[in-house]
């Protein structure tokens, strides 16, 4: 495999193969009401509506043999993802699209956005950098890796094999060395380690 390989060609791809088998499980723990109101709202979706509302909706009431479809979608996509890894140790990808965000809790998720550059994103779009980890069983770990112009922490996302959960982080302990650790911003400060009591 050559240097620069990707174990996908565009992130939208493994993006949507996480969407397909994460909203179902998610919206199983839904009231009754709420599912079979998303049901009729998917019904009526237009196919190639990428709103989150209408991808939630979509991808979560979907039959068991759609999530068959989608489960067999994510199994080829971690066969592709173990070739890549018969050739690199890592995969090194961006924690997200932008710095820290914020945030109010008191919005729903659906309505929620982020600024990337000049345009305006859904908040849904912060789903695509953890997507190819998630969706095919990966460990992955976050090393700091300096701060942006605004001042705020920028993080390096460090995907290992499956099962090899000390890689990434081997990895990412060589990362802090060359680095440094990481530092609060100006302005914020560390939270005190909450006491730690041995289970008996």
């Amino acid at each position: 495999m050559a240097e620069g390989a990707r174990p996908v060609a565009r992130l939208r791809e493994a993006l949507e193969v996480y969407e397909r088998v994460l909203w179902p499980i998610f919206l199983a723990g839904y009231p009754e009401e709420t599912w079979r109101a998303l049901e009729s709202l998917a019904s009526r979706l237009d196919p190639d509506d990428r709103s989150p509302l209408a991808v939630m909706a979509g991808c979560g009431t979907v039959s068991h043999r759609g999530w068959l479809s989608a489960h067999e979608a994510r199994e080829r996509l971690r066969a592709r993802v173990n070739d890549f890894f018969a050739d690199f140790d890592v995969l090194l990808m961006p924690v997200n699209q932008v710095p820290a965000i914020p945030i109010d809790p008191s919005e729903p998720q659906t309505d929620r956005t982020i600024r990337v550059g000049d345009e305006v994103r859904p908040y849904a779009d912060l789903f695509a950098w953890i997507s190819l980890a998630t969706a095919c069983h990966l460990p992955a770990t976050v090393a700091p890796a300096g701060r942006s112009s605004g001042g705020l922490p920028v993080g390096i996302q460090i995907v290992g094999p499956l099962f090899e959960d000390r890689t990434p982080l081997a990895f990412a302990s060589e990362v802090a060395r060359v680095v440094g650790a990481f530092s609060p911003p100006p302005g914020f400060a560390a939270r005190p380690s909450p006491e730690r009591r041995p289970r008996l």
